[in-house]
């Protein structure tokens, strides 16, 4: 009998987490942009590049990646604080949005590291 598959089917793919996977508003005129360009751009709007294609808001507490194809950013998803290196931790408190790997030498890049 085929409907108990396909509803478990059905049920997983409504249940399933793409609500992450998303631009935030404020970054959607980035998709398509030139990276080299564009990487001001992100850092006025309070972004630090922390590996690769992904970028952390410490004030907005969101790592967003951000991938590059032909020199043009493709698209601009929220993923996880853990895909930045972030610890989820209470907003109060010292440390609170500070990168767990971050260097002595990178920490004036987080003003949340103490």
């Amino acid at each position: 009998m085929l409907i108990a598959p396909t509803r478990l089917a059905l049920v997983l793919v409504m249940f399933a987490s793409p609500a992450l996977a998303h631009p935030p508003p404020e970054l959607e005129d980035f998709v398509g942009a030139r990276s080299g360009q564009a990487e001001g751009g992100l850092n006025q709007r309070g972004f630090a590049n922390v590996k690769g294609s992904y970028w952390w808001s410490a004030g907005e507490g969101i790592c967003v990646h951000m991938p590059v194809s032909q020199g043009r950013f493709k698209s601009v998803d929220i993923v996880k604080p853990s895909d930045c290196g972030m610890r989820m931790r209470p907003k109060t408190g010292a440390g609170a949005g500070c990168p767990v790997d971050v260097t002595e030498a990178d920490r004036y890049k987080y003003p949340d590291c103490n």
